[in-house]
């Protein structure tokens, strides 16, 4: 990646999907929140950033799925240290199959869209 990247490395971006299915939404938020912190207090080899996915709903526990899941996890972090990859497809996904709102709520578009 050094190579790759030589004069440049803030461009790239590491995308992360929240921890799924083992435990309850809470113990999952808490569990990726921790990983996230270590993973982002450690040494920063490369100078990259950091994105946390959202995800399509796939039948079982997944706190990526939901715009409060999403800002559970977010909200853990320091805000300077990850950003959000918001794939449509998957956002969309769950607009349709699972009467998700199309829109997230205020609190949410106030802390990452403005």
């Amino acid at each position: 990646i050094d190579e790759l990247y030589e004069n440049d490395k803030s461009n790239i971006i590491v995308t992360f999907h929240p921890l799924i299915k083992r435990k309850e939404e809470v113990q999952l938020v808490k569990l990726t929140v921790e990983i996230l912190k270590r993973l982002l207090t450690s040494n920063n080899i490369f100078s990259c950033k950091y994105a946390l996915e959202n995800q399509r709903y796939r039948g079982y526990i997944d706190p990526g799925v939901t715009f409060k899941g999403i800002f559970s996890i977010i909200s853990g972090v320091p805000e300077d240290k990850i950003g959000i990859c918001w794939d449509m497809g998957h956002s969309y996904a769950n607009v349709i199959n699972h009467n998700q709102s199309l829109f997230p709520p205020e609190e949410f578009l106030k802390r990452y869209a403005g």
